[in-house]
């Protein structure tokens, strides 16, 4: 959340004066770019980057699992010698 950057808004003077801002920031070409985002486009922001996340950590769980599959394999051949 951010101040508006208006220089004559009360925000600058009374911090409670005017809503947050919701922005996304992004880097393009090399430059930051800053997108302000409504209520409904920053809860939509939100679902789709806690979908991002979850399928993040989905990719991690599913990679460990084969890690401990082929550790669990490798251990039970040099059982069985």
């Amino acid at each position: 959340m951010m101040k508006c950057g208006q220089p004559s808004c009360a925000c600058h003077l009374i911090p409670q004066a005017s809503r947050p801002l919701l922005r996304w920031t992004y880097k393009a070409k090399g430059k930051t770019v800053n997108v302000e985002l409504t209520a409904e486009t920053a809860t939509l922001y939100r679902a789709l980057r806690n979908s991002t996340q979850t399928e993040v950590f989905l990719m991690k769980m599913e990679r460990l699992s084969r890690t401990g599959l082929a550790h669990l394999l490798r251990w039970q051949r040099c059982r069985q010698h």
